[in-house]
């Protein structure tokens, strides 16, 4: 074989070995833009309907970037009104030794289903807004509780009641014409 058709036949596979590079990296590129084409909810959970008709151009700022919403199911948190009446009640069995308070006021929480059933599993408190609500004569307090049947949904209204850390039970909070019911919200 001449030196000519040597330095032809490397021209050749050197071209190939290039075309054959350049078609991996149209692949890769390819790949790459159609997981584009995939939209993955970062939390577990149920999503409402479709807030965007199949086909329509979305972009990631505006109106359009909204698809759906998925409410996490893993847990839920509660918001519900503690009226200053029950406050105060609660306050006074404290002082008299009836219920025993628990330690950083993170009281248990469970909501009791319409069938008189409580949650299989207590939350806690994690937030009790400081300012009194002269529109609903109450404080808002919001409880975290685990939902590992996911038996609680976006917005249900069950009223919940607190227990002290001594066993004993705290005071209900069920909802009532003044207050709004309380209704499970949801949290990542």
């Amino acid at each position: 074989m001449s030196q000519a058709d040597l330095d032809k036949a490397q021209g050749e596979f050197d071209a190939s070995s290039a075309a054959v590079f350049s078609a991996q990296a149209k692949l890769k590129l390819a790949e790459i833009n159609l997981g584009y084409t995939t939209i993955r909810s970062p939390v577990t959970g149920f999503t409402g309907r479709a807030l965007q008709r199949q086909g329509a151009y979305i972009n990631a700022v505006g109106d359009s970037a909204k698809l759906s919403y998925v409410a996490a199911v893993d847990r839920c948190g509660v918001i519900f009104s503690v009226s200053q009446n029950q406050l105060a009640r609660l306050r006074e069995m404290a002082r008299t030794g009836e219920l025993v308070l628990p330690k950083n006021l993170e009281f248990e929480v469970e909501l009791i289903f319409p069938t008189a059933n409580p949650t299989p599993t207590a939350g806690k408190t994690s937030f009790a807004d400081p300012s009194f609500s002269q529109d609903t004569g109450s404080f808002q307090v919001r409880a975290v509780l685990p939902n590992p049947k996911r038996d609680l949904r976006p917005e249900c209204s069950s009223p919940p009641t607190s227990r002290a850390a001594s066993g004993a039970r705290g005071p209900s909070c069920p909802s009532s014409p003044c207050s709004k019911p309380p209704r499970a919200t949801w949290s990542t």
